[in-house]
């Protein structure tokens, strides 16, 4: 009898200790580093050339492989013309079906510099799954920075992502 007391207080002790920091996360979320590398595998640009989508498969911490699909809009350039001015938005999906959700408010196509470079700092604006109220954010650059038919662009990524 003390003995299967004994037992099953220990188990609660170890149930305890296994879920609290879990419990515990949700309301204290961890700043962890974010790392990507992806493929841009599709773009489609609207007629008038100024919006469009696009889409990178590659992988990246706390998601491993995934697809992005992102929507942009030029919202301007400089005076001189060298530079071009990009919201973006749109998600991860992870291979699990979890995403990260995120938005560039102000990426530049800088033709300014040789070679032309393509950056932007995301926010992290939120999520589903494991990621649902991720927050964060990471800079990323796309090169090369202009597309011609059959040129392969690589998008790389790195900063921080919180859930």
């Amino acid at each position: 009898m003390k003995k299967s007391i004994f037992i099953r207080g220990l188990a609660a002790l170890v149930a305890c200790a296994l879920v609290l920091p879990a419990i515990g996360s949700l309301k204290n979320p961890v700043e962890r580093p974010f790392k990507g590398s992806a493929v841009v595998t599709k773009a489609t640009t609207n007629p008038g050339g100024l919006s469009g989508t696009f889409e990178i498969v590659g992988t990246a911490t706390h998601l491993g492989k995934f697809v992005s699909n992102v929507s942009y809009q030029v919202t301007g350039g400089s005076p001189d013309g060298s530079k071009v001015f990009v919201h973006l938005w749109g998600n991860f999906t992870a291979a699990n079906g979890d995403t990260v959700e995120l938005e560039f408010p102000n990426w530049v196509l800088d033709h300014s510099v040789t070679p032309p470079t393509s950056t932007g700092v995301a926010n992290i604006t939120g999520g589903t799954g494991r990621f649902a109220n991720a927050s964060g954010s990471y800079v990323a650059n796309i090169s090369p920075a202009d597309a011609a038919p059959g040129v392969t662009q690589i998008w790389t990524a790195e900063g921080t992502i919180s859930y």
